[in-house]
């Protein structure tokens, strides 16, 4: 905790105020190394499997239907169960459940940043566009987060489809 609270500060992102402290979202966002070898430890233990299904909620950035996660990943429903119950048991990834709907998220948003910046960029781009393919085809009027998943995943993707999409999410 200490190092993070001095990494924060050092790099700007958290900032003294009248009040105490304050959070900069603007400032850099970095993870302290002592604290990117931690998690990078944690993460190196996981299958090929349980990191894919990670790295893919990490891409997909906040709260993932289970459906969507099932569709984006390509994996059969056994293996993605299997997956999320080892991944839930080491900690790494939660599960709500809202009604009959079922979502996955990262613990921790320390983890989600190291699992999205370790991913390669081509990988990163993959996993975009298989998100936009699950959304569109399990919640398409999501265009909030299929316009950001078109960005991020950048000349990969149809430039037609997300143009229609990036303005009809503005």
């Amino acid at each position: 905790v200490e190092a993070l609270i001095s990494t924060l500060i050092d790099y700007g992102t958290l900032v003294p105020s009248d009040e105490g402290w304050d959070f900069d979202p603007d400032g850099a966002s970095t993870v302290p190394p002592s604290i990117r070898r931690l998690i990078l430890s944690r993460l190196r233990l996981l299958t090929p499997v349980d990191r894919r299904v990670i790295d893919l909620i990490a891409v997909m950035g906040d709260a993932t239907s289970h459906p969507v996660l099932r569709a984006a990943s390509g994996l059969a429903e056994d293996d993605l169960i299997e997956a999320l119950r080892r991944l839930r048991a080491a900690r790494l990834v939660s599960e709500t459940v809202h009604g009959s709907d079922l979502t996955y998220s990262i613990t921790h948003p320390l983890t989600q940043e190291v699992c999205y910046d370790e991913l390669p960029e081509a990988a990163r781009r993959r996993a975009h566009l298989a998100a936009i393919a699950a959304l569109h085809r399990l919640k398409p009027d999501d265009v909030s987060r299929l316009a950001r998943h078109y960005r991020a995943a950048g000349p990969e993707a149809n430039p037609d489809e997300a143009l229609a999409v990036l303005v009809s999410a503005g």
